[in-house]
């Protein structure tokens, strides 16, 4: 481990993912030319960067030659590190405002530098809809390639990861605690499939609790690591809405999942779409953003879908090209209310498309 390394590792295990003021410290003292870490510390006092506290903690570290036990401890449990130096550091965070300095890794990195990433977050509280909603769309966009990113907390990051897996495709968890510190508890088993299938990726060192501060914080990862965030199911003061904002200031596309206006769950996303979000019915609307061709279904794919009579009259009657909801009643003869309940369905999932005009349009057909 080379000295850069070492002590940029000792400054966030000292003074946790204080990025700015590991910048400052780093702007003022080559950091690569200091070997011991007394030297250091003789540094920053000159300096005045840091305060009484912050000294006598990093005081207290280096007298007690813990960085040592640090050292040997992420080698036994096979935690990777990297630093804002190192090649191996995920190219997108560079770019962003308070990037970490330091990551914490289990598992690999490699194929966040492969293809496209979205990241897909919701409400820990999800409704039978969302997560339904969330299950039906990672599962096109790993058929479509693209790697998800979430933070694996309860409801919909969950359901994001797990589907993922399910779909041998790449993952990764952003932790709001050390690398090393699974929340929830009841995610441990998701927790190590996610380890040896896709990464687990932290700012805080190993042992940090999962304090409530965290959470939003880290949040800035979960945008930056991605090409466009996806909400699905969002109340009015969700953190997910953190992660969409973080997303907009750094010039993400950012994906919204429309809900009924009286749902609690819906309001933190209809205020997006109203925000400028995207609103988004099928993965076609997310592929469009990225310029990417839609993979359309083979003929067996189409057999796999479970479609009633109405279902199937509507997509005959669309396979002639974009109709109104009018059009599309002249050709079937079923009511309005029938036509509207149906083609709700096909959109959420993902075989039909309202454009502008409120005409409709197959996606996959």
């Amino acid at each position: 481990m080379n000295n850069l390394t070492k002590n940029l590792l000792m400054l966030n295990c000292v003074f946790g993912p204080n990025n700015r003021l590991i910048e400052e410290i780093d702007d003022y003292i080559d950091l690569s030319e200091i070997e011991n870490p007394k030297h250091l510390l003789d540094g920053l006092m000159d300096s005045g960067i840091i305060d009484e506290k912050k000294t006598a903690g990093l005081s207290k570290f280096i007298d007690q030659e813990r960085f040592d036990f640090f050292k040997t401890y992420i080698e036994t449990e096979n935690i990777g590190v990297c630093t804002v130096y190192d090649n191996t550091y995920p190219e997108r965070l560079r770019s962003i405002d308070d990037k970490p300095y330091v990551l914490y890794y289990k598992g690999s990195l490699e194929p966040l530098e492969q293809g496209r990433n979205l990241s897909v977050v919701g409400s820990r509280k999800a409704s039978a809809y969302g997560k339904w909603v969330a299950e039906s769309f990672v599962s096109e966009l790993c058929d479509q390639g693209f790697n998800i990113v979430s933070g694996m907390a309860y409801g919909i990051d969950s359901i994001a990861h797990q589907t993922a897996i399910k779909c041998n495709q790449y993952t990764v968890a952003v932790l709001g605690s050390g690398i090393d510190v699974i929340y929830p508890k009841k995610n441990k088993s998701l927790y190590h499939d996610i380890s040896k299938k896709g990464s687990i990726i932290s700012e805080f060192a190993p042992g940090f609790q999962p304090l409530p501060f965290n959470f939003p914080y880290r949040n800035r990862i979960i945008s930056g690591l991605s090409d466009g965030i996806l909400v699905i199911e969002a109340s009015e003061k969700s953190g997910t809405l953190i992660t969409a904002t973080y997303g907009f200031e750094q010039n993400k596309e950012v994906f919204a999942i429309p809900g009924n206006i009286d749902s609690i769950n819906a309001r933190g996303t209809n205020r997006l779409i109203r925000e400028g979000a995207k609103i988004t019915t099928c993965v076609q609307d997310i592929m469009e953003e990225f310029y990417l061709n839609w993979q359309p279904f083979e003929e067996s794919d189409k057999q796999s879908i479970a479609y009633n009579d109405i279902q199937v009259d509507i997509i005959d009657a669309l396979k002639q090209g974009e109709k109104s909801i009018l059009e599309i009643f002249e050709s079937t003869g079923y009511s309005i209310a029938d036509l509207n309940s149906n083609l709700t369905v096909l959109e959420l999932k993902g075989i039909v498309n309202q454009g502008n005009g409120k005409q409709f349009r197959l996606c996959r057909f």
